[in-house]
């Protein structure tokens, strides 16, 4: 679902995708920092950056709150880092329940931490 379907509110993470005027954004992470305006525009602060874009809802997916999937996002950083090629094109759900919960099961530590 698209942020065209339904609107986001400040503070939702969200995925670039389909841009082609900036392409190499796509896939990259952000937060929604400044409602839509009248153009259906999000200020958007991505991951690694300072400063917001202004980037069309089309072009934006909401991702699920981390809460409500039991990861930080140290945790998710750090398996990106180290598994990116087995997590390609997976949803964080998907890499959760997939491979990051089976790698770290026999641990019985949480992995919100």
């Amino acid at each position: 679902a698209s942020a065209e379907e339904s609107p986001l509110s400040t503070s939702t993470v969200v995925r670039v995708q389909r841009l082609t005027s900036k392409p190499e954004l796509n896939g990259r992470l952000g937060t929604v920092t400044k409602a839509v305006n009248d153009t259906g525009r999000y200020g958007v602060r991505l991951e690694g950056t300072k400063e917001p874009l202004s980037l069309h809802g089309r072009n934006l997916t909401p991702l699920p709150p981390l809460d409500t999937i039991g990861v930080s996002v140290p945790c998710l950083r750090s398996f990106r880092a180290t598994f990116g090629d087995l997590s390609a094109g997976l949803t964080i759900q998907q890499a959760v329940t997939g491979i990051l919960r089976p790698l770290t099961h026999a641990s019985k530590l949480p992995l919100a931490r």
